[in-house]
Protein backbone atom coordinates (compact mmCIF):
# COMPACT_ATOMS: atom_id res chain seq x y z
CA UNK A 1 0.00 0.00 0.00
CA UNK A 2 2.77 2.46 0.92
CA UNK A 3 4.67 1.48 -2.17
CA UNK A 4 1.67 2.30 -4.36
CA UNK A 5 1.14 5.63 -2.60
CA UNK A 6 4.82 6.47 -3.00
CA UNK A 7 4.72 5.58 -6.70
CA UNK A 8 1.68 7.80 -7.21
CA UNK A 9 3.38 10.70 -5.41
CA UNK A 10 6.56 10.28 -7.46
CA UNK A 11 4.53 10.15 -10.70
CA UNK A 12 2.58 13.27 -9.69
CA UNK A 13 5.81 15.07 -8.82
CA UNK A 14 7.34 14.12 -12.20
CA UNK A 15 4.22 15.36 -13.97
CA UNK A 16 4.35 18.69 -12.12
CA UNK A 17 8.03 19.10 -12.98
CA UNK A 18 7.33 18.35 -16.65
CA UNK A 19 4.50 20.91 -16.70
CA UNK A 20 6.72 23.51 -15.03
CA UNK A 21 9.52 22.92 -17.58
CA UNK A 22 7.07 23.22 -20.50
CA UNK A 23 5.63 26.46 -19.13
CA UNK A 24 9.11 27.89 -18.64
CA UNK A 25 10.03 27.03 -22.25
CA UNK A 26 6.77 28.49 -23.57
CA UNK A 27 7.32 31.69 -21.57
CA UNK A 28 10.87 31.98 -22.87
CA UNK A 29 9.71 31.50 -26.46
CA UNK A 30 6.98 34.11 -26.02
CA UNK A 31 9.47 36.60 -24.61
CA UNK A 32 11.77 36.02 -27.59
CA UNK A 33 8.93 36.88 -29.97
CA UNK A 34 7.43 39.78 -28.00
CA UNK A 35 7.99 43.51 -28.09
CA UNK A 36 7.23 46.10 -25.45
CA UNK A 37 4.98 49.05 -26.29
CA UNK A 38 7.96 51.36 -25.88
CA UNK A 39 10.12 49.33 -28.25
CA UNK A 40 7.30 49.21 -30.80
CA UNK A 41 6.88 52.96 -30.55
CA UNK A 42 10.63 53.43 -31.16
CA UNK A 43 10.53 50.99 -34.08
CA UNK A 44 7.59 52.78 -35.70
CA UNK A 45 9.18 56.20 -35.13
CA UNK A 46 12.36 55.03 -36.88
CA UNK A 47 10.39 54.62 -40.12
CA UNK A 48 11.56 51.02 -40.55
CA UNK A 49 9.22 48.87 -42.57
CA UNK A 50 7.18 46.90 -40.07
CA UNK A 51 3.62 45.71 -40.45
CA UNK A 52 1.28 46.01 -37.47
CA UNK A 53 -1.89 43.93 -37.25
CA UNK A 54 -4.75 44.30 -34.79
CA UNK A 55 -6.41 40.92 -34.25
CA UNK A 56 -8.52 41.76 -31.22
CA UNK A 57 -11.91 40.15 -30.72
CA UNK A 58 -14.94 42.30 -31.65
CA UNK A 59 -16.06 42.65 -28.01
CA UNK A 60 -12.59 43.85 -27.05
CA UNK A 61 -12.83 46.53 -29.74
CA UNK A 62 -16.07 47.75 -28.18
CA UNK A 63 -14.32 48.21 -24.84
CA UNK A 64 -11.28 49.95 -26.37
CA UNK A 65 -11.67 51.01 -30.00
CA UNK A 66 -8.28 52.73 -30.31
CA UNK A 67 -5.96 51.20 -32.87
CA UNK A 68 -2.24 51.73 -33.32
CA UNK A 69 -1.67 54.25 -36.10
CA UNK A 70 -0.92 52.42 -39.32
CA UNK A 71 -2.14 49.04 -38.02
CA UNK A 72 -4.29 46.81 -40.19
CA UNK A 73 -7.37 45.33 -38.58
CA UNK A 74 -7.86 41.61 -39.21
CA UNK A 75 -10.73 39.79 -37.49
CA UNK A 76 -9.39 36.74 -35.62
CA UNK A 77 -11.69 34.34 -37.47
CA UNK A 78 -10.44 35.61 -40.82
CA UNK A 79 -6.84 35.15 -39.70
CA UNK A 80 -7.54 31.58 -38.56
CA UNK A 81 -9.05 30.81 -41.95
CA UNK A 82 -6.23 32.48 -43.88
CA UNK A 83 -2.96 32.74 -41.88
CA UNK A 84 -1.12 33.97 -44.98
CA UNK A 85 -2.67 37.41 -44.35
CA UNK A 86 0.37 38.06 -42.17
CA UNK A 87 3.53 38.01 -44.30
CA UNK A 88 6.23 35.63 -43.10
CA UNK A 89 9.00 37.31 -45.04
CA UNK A 90 8.57 40.76 -43.45
CA UNK A 91 8.78 42.08 -39.92
CA UNK A 92 5.31 42.04 -38.40
CA UNK A 93 3.76 42.81 -35.04
CA UNK A 94 0.44 41.21 -34.18
CA UNK A 95 -1.43 42.47 -31.16
CA UNK A 96 -4.52 41.34 -29.33
CA UNK A 97 -5.89 41.53 -25.81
Amino acid sequence: MWLTLTAICVAALCLLIAIWIKRARDQNEMEQHSITPEALHTLLASNQEVFVFDVRQPLDLLADSEIITGATRIPPRELLENPSLIPKDKDSVVYCT
